[in-house]
């Protein structure tokens, strides 16, 4: 009993950490509009009480005081017609409750509903947060499963914690309203009622939390399957493995089915057990009063009052036993939400740290200038989770305006270096500096004047304009910008005889665009802010000889505008390039052209 009230208390605690300021003043108006739904369901269950005492016994009208007014207006009424005004009276008082009883979980929906929305995009932030080596590590059927799965489990969380207290309110004041009306029935059904709930909470507690546990790593795979099966459709198309993907994904998709069967039989049980075993045993309270020889006159009505209370409070300590099982079975998914808001508590530490760096170098308000040279001073770097240093010790400049062609066999760290002068790996040692101002300083102010292009381009299926200002909202477009970016791609022309122009769609992945196409469209992506560096990382890699040497005269015609950093497996790629270094055990050498036939 003391390790559930210890962890019902960390739940809390964290519950506090995740609601935002906004969010715990919200819910206070919540709680108050539950407090208000369960005083309306003890109105509900009070009311009936006067009114049958008066069915049963019409000859106590004149006497009952909330009556008395009526008698005195109207002397001669007759009691039928004062039960019938009390009868329409309670209809009307029981529909205003209900209204009443609406509107509470109308509130307790739409807080709940926000805080889904609010936490999904805070979950999403905090893994936009992390440095670029996170999502190297970290598959993305994890972090999709954070982002919807985890705060499904946190709002799954909140709503059941709503629904708790709502019920426990409910049992409080019915309970205690049955009491005063009988104490030895409401007692002793108050007393099994309790029972159950202990008993099966803790009970199904073990089955809940292990179920919990299995079905979101059953989720995980079930996202991972569905995710390669749609990504590597074309591969997997011309193996002739469309089956075996369609078999894992069924495959796990069985075990989720089990582990949904389990959490929501359970959840499903505190219903028919409690109403089984409290029925049977108010049953019994009931035939043992009657043999005892109780008043009917006085006990039908009490009888009445437990019939409607009954009805609304075995379901309530039902709700209650369930949602403390669902409670269980989201809480592997509540924690890794949890943890994922206190990891992003370092890297905003990372980022005032960066900022108090900015302004001891005096960036902090001024725009990062790149005037004269690029200095990468004394570069060592390993992947973390290797201890083999993939650049040692390496050393270059880079003047603006130049155009540096970078080769070396595969692994040799050309693109490692290539992201480290982008600002995605810090390196252990060493720097890389602009007119002497180290970038990881003043990485955001760095990042704005890089362009780059990768091997695998990454298009949306959207408009071609849309694709160029990646990730602005069109409103905020301009498509100056984007014609004079696609120009200078040297795709302006093709883009202006399409029918649709810039609202052209490229579709999923760029489907409707040829390799080289894509390419341009991706160098024009690059250029649309109008970069001081422009990074091509192998950009050039997966296309024939044809469409490369197309593609060069585009990426050829940018040398002397803008200083451009050439990661190439090609040698003809970088033939027109001012140095060529090659990365070969971990420093970069300078090898001349003529050394390379070129």
């Amino acid at each position: 009993m003391r390790k559930a009230f210890i962890d019902i208390k960390m739940i809390i605690l964290k519950l506090m950490y995740i609601l935002t300021p906004t969010q715990k003043r919200e819910s206070l108006s919540v709680f108050l509009a539950m407090l208000m739904g369960s005083c309306l369901e003890l109105l509900g269950v009070s009311i009936l009480y006067p009114f049958l005492q008066v069915v049963v016994a019409p000859g106590s009208i004149r006497g009952k005081w909330y009556l008395a007014w009526l008698v005195r207006t109207y002397p001669d009424i007759s009691n039928r017609t004062v039960i019938i005004i009390l009868g329409v009276c309670i209809m009307f008082v029981f529909l205003l409750k209900n209204a009443g009883v609406l509107l509470s979980t109308y509130v307790q929906i739409r807080f709940s509903a926000k805080f889904y929305r609010e936490l999904s995009t805070r979950m999403l932030s905090s893994y936009m947060k992390r440095p670029y080596e996170f999502f190297l590590n970290t598959n993305s059927s994890y972090i999709m499963r954070g982002i919807a799965g985890d705060v499904s489990s946190v709002y799954q969380i909140i709503l059941c914690g709503f629904q708790i207290i709502a019920e426990v309110a409910n049992v409080v004041l019915i309970g205690g309203y049955l009491i005063k009306t009988d104490p030895m029935i409401a007692g002793l059904s108050m007393a099994v009622a309790l029972v159950c709930l202990l008993g099966i909470t803790f009970g199904f507690k073990g089955v809940m939390k292990r179920a919990g546990k299995k079905m979101r790593e059953a989720q995980t795979w079930q996202n991972r399957y569905s995710y390669q099966a749609i990504i590597g459709i074309k591969e997997i198309t011309v193996l002739g493995r469309r089956k075996a993907f369609v078999d894992k994904y069924e495959g796990i998709s069985r075990k989720v089915e089990k582990y949904t069967v389990s959490s929501n039989t359970v959840s499903a049980a505190p219903d028919r057990i409690i109403e089984g075993i409290c029925m049977a045993g108010i049953m019994l309270v009931i035939c043992f009063r009657l043999g005892a020889g109780m008043n009917m006159e006085t006990f039908v009505p009490v009888m009445g009052v437990f019939a409607v209370g009954a009805f609304k409070l075995f379901p309530s300590v039902s709700k209650v036993s369930s949602r403390l099982n669902q409670i269980v079975f989201c809480m592997p998914g509540f924690n890794n939400a949890y943890n994922n808001l206190k990891e992003e508590e370092k890297y905003n530490a990372e980022r005032n740290n960066e900022s108090e760096g900015m302004a001891a170098t005096s960036v902090a308000g001024d725009p990062l200038k790149f005037e004269n040279i690029i200095r990468i001073n004394d570069i060592y770097w390993h992947y973390f989770e290797k201890k083999e240093n993939v650049l040692k010790g390496l050393s270059l400049t880079i003047k603006k305006g130049e155009s540096i062609g970078l080769i070396g066999s595969s692994g040799a760290g050309k693109s490692t270096l290539a992201d480290i002068i982008m600002g995605l790996f810090q390196p252990q040692r060493g720097t890389v500096e602009v007119d002497g101002v180290d970038i990881f300083s003043a990485k955001d102010k760095w990042i704005k004047l890089v362009g780059y292009v990768p091997q695998s381009i990454f298009l949306v299926d959207d408009t071609v304009r849309c694709n160029v200002a990646f990730g602005l909202e069109e409103k905020d477009i301009s498509d100056e910008k984007v014609w004079k970016a696609l120009e200078r791609a040297q795709i302006k022309e093709f883009i202006k005889k399409l029918p649709d122009g810039l609202d052209t769609m490229v579709g999923e992945f760029g489907l409707k665009f040829s390799g080289g196409q894509r390419q341009r469209i991706a160098i024009a992506r690059a250029l649309y802010d109008s970069p001081e560096v422009l990074i091509l990382d192998e950009a050039t890699a997966a296309l024939d000889n044809d469409t490369e040497n197309a593609l060069m005269e585009s990426i050829e015609s940018l040398q002397g505008t803008i200083t451009m950093i050439i990661v190439a497996h090609r040698l003809t790629t970088i033939r027109e390039c001012d140095h060529i270094y090659e990365i070969k055990d971990g420093i970069a050498v300078e090898r001349s052209k003529t050394e390379l036939n070129l």
